[in-house]
C-alpha cells in the first residue's frame, strides 16, 4: 500500500457494514517482520514473507491446473485447489504466532479496532494477528465441525473452530463470554457483559468492570498511557470500577417481564413496588428490604422508589447482612464465599435446570449454555461453569485474607476491586480476589487448552509492563474463575463498613474512699441510615451543607437494654 496500511471491512448484507480494522505498518521492512514473526503448533516452521511456493519436495503448481472460470458457480468448482491461507484473526489460546492472553489483554469479541505496528512490529501487542502459511499436501486449509446445513451428499458443517486453535484438536466451535440480561442485574460486576473493552480506546479486552488485571501495555503506576500522538491506551477495567462501585447500586426494583418471567412471576415495577413496600413479595435481589424515611409515608416511599433511572431508590431500599471485606475471618469468607452452595443452575437451553451441583457454582453467565453434565473437555472450559469444592473454598478464603492484610483496610470498595498504581509488584498486577485466585491451584484446569506464559517471553513484545503477563495464555477465559465471577455473586451486599453497631457501655459507683459498690451495663445498637445529619441534603444527592461533609449520614438507636452482669 502506498500509504503504508490497509482496512479490512466486515459487511453483513448489502451495505451494512458492522466493522472494520485498520493496519498501520509504517513500511516494506515492518510488513515483513510482522508476517514472518513467531510460530505455532499448528504451523511450526518458520515462515518467509514474500513466501515461495511450492517449498522444496512439493510439485509445481500451474495456474492452468486450477483456474476455474467466472460464470462457474463457487459450488460448482472442480479445479480449484488451496495453495496458501492468509488469515487476520484474533489469538487463540494454543495455537497463536506470539503468545499472550487473547481473552485479558487482546479481546476477542470486538467490532472495531486499530492494529498499529508504526513503532513495533510485534504483534504480541495487537488485537489481532495476520498469518500467511502454505497448505500442504493433505493439509486441511480450514477445518470445520459443528452445526451443519443441506442434506445427504450435500450436508456440509457450516462452523469453524476457535477460541484454543484453528482445528478440531485444540480449538472450539462456540463459546460464551456475555450474557444478554433476561433478568435485573443485582452486581456492578455483571456489567461487565456490557463489552465495553472492545471499542474505543486500546486496549481491546473482554472483561472491564469487575475484573482487575494490570494490562501489560500500560505502565504500572498509570491508567492512562499515552502510546504516541495519535492514540491513547486506557485501563478500562481500572477506570471503571473507580468510578462504578462507590457511585452506583442496583435495587432490582423492575419491571419482570420476558423470557424469564411469565405468569404469577410477571411483574410491573409498580405492582412490585406496592407490594415490595407492602411486605408481602421480595425483589430479585432478596437481600434488599424497604425503609421508609422519616416523615414520609408508605406511598411516598414508593412513588419515589420508582422515579425513572432509580436516582432515588438508595433512599428507600436497605440491604439485609451486608459483608464487610475488610474482614480478616477465614471462616467468614468462607461462608461467604459459599453462600451459593445448594444453588441450583438456570441453563440456556429451554427451562432446563442443573439441580444442586456439586460444589458452589462460580457462573461467568447466569444461564450456561451447557451443564456440568452434558460438556465434556474443552466445551467444559467454554461453555458450561465452574464449582468449587470445600477445600478450595477454604484455600481461596485463605489467600484472600492474605492479601486483606496486605493491602487494607480498604476505604472504598473501588480501592478494594482495583489493583494498587506505583511500581512493578504483586500489588500493581491485579486487585485482592484475582492475585488470591492465581496463587491458589484453581484455574490448574485451563492449562489443558492454553499455554504457560512468563513476563520473560513477552519483554519484547512492546508491553510497558511485561510482569504484568502471568499464568497463562488462557487467563481470563470462561473456563477459569475470576475476580469478576466472585464479584458477580456477592458484589451485591458486600461494602468496605458496617451500618449497624453494637455499643455496650460500663458504669459504677463509688463510695468516698473510692470503693465500687455498684455496677452497671447497658447496650444499644445503632444504624447508619440514608438520611444526612442535615437534612437540607436530600439523601440520593452529594452533601454540600458543611455538617453532612464532615459527618455524614445520621445514626439511628435502633434498641437499649440494660445487661445482665452474667452476660458480660
Amino acid at each position: 500500500s502506498a500509504s503504508n496500511s490497509f482496512s479490512i471491512k466486515v459487511r453483513m448484507g448489502a451495505g451494512n457494514q458492522v466493522g472494520q480494522t485498520q493496519i498501520f505498518y509504517a513500511n516494506a521492512a515492518r510488513l515483513k517482520q510482522i508476517m514472518e514473526e513467531g510460530t505455532s503448533e499448528r504451523f511450526s516452521e518458520k515462515r518467509a514473507f514474500p513466501e515461495i511456493w511450492p517449498r522444496g519436495g512439493e510439485s509445481p503448481k500451474l495456474a492452468a491446473d486450477i483456474f476455474e472460470a467466472d460464470t462457474t458457480p463457487v459450488n460448482a468448482y472442480q479445479r480449484a485447489r488451496p495453495f496458501a491461507i492468509f488469515s487476520v484473526s484474533a489469538k487463540t489460546t494454543r495455537e497463536s504466532f506470539v503468545k499472550s492472553r487473547p481473552v485479558a489483554d487482546t479481546g476477542v469479541a470486538f467490532q472495531m479496532a486499530t492494529c498499529d505496528f508504526t513503532t513495533t512490529a510485534s504483534q504480541g501487542a495487537s488485537p489481532l494477528e495476520f498469518a500467511l502459511v502454505p497448505v500442504k499436501s493433505g493439509g486441511l486449509v480450514i477445518e470445520s465441525g459443528g452445526e451443519t446445513e443441506g442434506a445427504g451428499s450435500k450436508k456440509t458443517s457450516i462452523q469453524g473452530f476457535f477460541f484454543g486453535g484453528h482445528g478440531s484438536i485444540n480449538g472450539t466451535t462456540n463459546a460464551t463470554f456475555y450474557e444478554i440480561p433476561m433478568a435485573p442485574l443485582q452486581s456492578i460486576a455483571q456489567l461487565r457483559h456490557a463489552n465495553a473493552g472492545s471499542i474505543g480506546s486500546a486496549p481491546y479486552v473482554a472483561y472491564t468492570v469487575g475484573e482487575s488485571r494490570a494490562h501489560p501495555a500500560i505502565p504500572p503506576a498509570d491508567t492512562f498511557f499515552q502510546a504516541d500522538t495519535s492514540r491513547n491506551v486506557l485501563d478500562h477495567s481500572w477506570l471503571a470500577n473507580d468510578q462504578l462501585w462507590d457511585r452506583h447500586w442496583f435495587s432490582t426494583l423492575a419491571t419482570l417481564q420476558g423470557m424469564a418471567y411469565s405468569g404469577s412471576s410477571a411483574y410491573t415495577s409498580e405492582r412490585l413496588a406496592q407490594e415490595f413496600f407492602d411486605g408481602t413479595t421480595r425483589l430479585p435481589n432478596p437481600r434488599n428490604s424497604p425503609y421508609i424515611p422519616s416523615g414520609k409515608t408508605k406511598v411516598q416511599a414508593v412513588t419515589a422508589a420508582r422515579i425513572p433511572a432509580g436516582t432515588q431508590s438508595a433512599a428507600h431500599i436497605m440491604t439485609d447482612g451486608g459483608f464487610n471485606v475488610n474482614s480478616t475471618s477465614i471462616p467468614a469468607w468462607i461462608s461467604v464465599l459459599s453462600s451459593l452452595s445448594t444453588a441450583d443452575v438456570p441453563l440456556a437451553a429451554g427451562a432446563a435446570t442443573e439441580k444442586d451441583p456439586a460444589g458452589t457454582p462460580f457462573l461467568r453467565v447466569r444461564q450456561p449454555a451447557k451443564g456440568l453434565g452434558a460438556a465434556a473437555g474443552k466445551d467444559k472450559l467454554w461453555n458450561s461453569y465452574r464449582t468449587l469444592d470445600a477445600t478450595e473454598i477454604a484455600s481461596l478464603a485463605k489467600e484472600i485474607v492474605a492479601e486483606i492484610k496486605t493491602r487494607g483496610p480498604f476505604l472504598s470498595m473501588a480501592e478494594f476491586v482495583n489493583r494498587r498504581l506505583g511500581p512493578s509488584s504483586d500489588l500493581t498486577n491485579s486487585g485482592a480476589i484475582q492475585a488470591a485466585i492465581d496463587r491458589t491451584t484453581l484455574n490448574a484446569i485451563m492449562e489443558s487448552n492454553s499455554r504457560p506464559i512468563s513476563p520473560t517471553e513477552v519483554a519484547a513484545l512492546g508491553w510497558k509492563n511485561a510482569d504484568a503477563v502471568v499464568k497463562s495464555t488462557g487467563a481470563g477465559a470462561p473456563g477459569e474463575v475470576s475476580q469478576g465471577d466472585v464479584l458477580s455473586a456477592i458484589g451485591s451486599f458486600a461494602t468496605v463498613r458496617s451500618d449497624t453497631f453494637r455499643i455496650r457501655a460500663l458504669g459504677d459507683a463509688r463510695n468516698a474512699r473510692g470503693e465500687i459498690v455498684a455496677k452497671a451495663w447497658c447496650e444499644a445498637t445503632v444504624q447508619r441510615v440514608p438520611e444526612y445529619v442535615d437534612a437540607t441534603d436530600s439523601p440520593e444527592l452529594l452533601p454540600t451543607v458543611p455538617a453532612n461533609l464532615n459527618f455524614g449520614r445520621q445514626f439511628r438507636l435502633i434498641s437499649f437494654r440494660w445487661v445482665h452482669p452474667e452476660e458480660v
